[in-house]
């Protein structure tokens, strides 16, 4: 089992985008982090999505048009099974930085 912790995932997006998928046959657990990089305050939205699912329900937001001010950061931490995703979107612009970090194990 490999406990060496690296980037999973990172986006800057525009639209709804999957930013990282659980391999099949794996797990992981680690944080998601965003950044506002932009001059301005900013609102997004984060989801966990089931397997095999592409597009967020009601259901799966863990954040909903949060606001997060100019030069703020917010993380949360998340654990997953295989093919389970992290879903994200920036409501008004691709000024918010996503990295999903962790760790993927065989279980």
């Amino acid at each position: 089992m490999s406990t060496i912790s690296k980037i999973l995932g990172k986006s800057c997006p525009t639209t709804g985008t999957l930013v990282y998928t659980v391999p099949t046959g794996k797990q992981a657990q680690g944080e998601i982090s965003i950044a506002n990089i932009s001059a301005i305050d900013r609102k997004f939205k984060l989801a966990l999505l089931s397997s095999g699912a592409t597009t967020p329900t009601n259901a799966d937001y863990i954040f909903f048009d949060t606001p997060i001010s100019f030069g703020g950061a917010i993380t949360r931490l998340f654990s997953m099974g295989a093919g389970e995703s992290v879903w994200i979107n920036v409501t008004d612009a691709s000024t918010l930085a996503f990295v999903v970090h962790g760790l993927e194990v065989t279980p």
